[in-house]
């Protein structure tokens, strides 16, 4: 589920594959030829970014749209409703709990870890 890290001024930060995550895809890596379209989302936090195949729309709704959603009809809550949009109904994730605390923490150690080995190298 890792796809790497990514160098933000210096801190690396987690990269986590969200469709693979998800049991949205089994593979890996997709070659960058079959998939162009890849982007990232960086946590608002930026303790993460994910990995996402494609952002369909960036759009505001009014609450009317917004339908709540049994915390136990999703695996550690991350679903925390649904968005009725163009008759069909959009996951909303809350970003705090696509991980669990055990990922997190494996994460926040992993990503200190990187932090060493690029303090290793000479400044440019």
């Amino acid at each position: 589920m890792l796809a790497g890290f990514l160098d933000l001024g210096g801190l690396p930060v987690p990269v986590i594959d969200l469709p693979r995550l998800l049991g949205l895809r089994g593979e890996a890596r997709v070659p960058e030829d079959e998939n162009p379209y890849r982007h990232l989302v960086l946590a608002a936090d930026g303790a993460a970014a994910f990995l996402v195949d494609r952002v369909d729309d960036l759009v505001r709704v009014g609450d009317e749209a917004v339908h709540p959603i049994s915390q136990t009809s999703t695996l550690n809550g991350c679903v925390v409703a649904e968005l009725s949009r163009q008759d069909r109904l959009v996951p909303i994730l809350a970003v705090p709990r696509i991980l669990t605390l055990e990922e997190r923490d494996r994460l926040a150690a992993l990503a200190a870890r990187e932090a060493d080995r690029l303090a290793a190298f000479p400044a440019a």
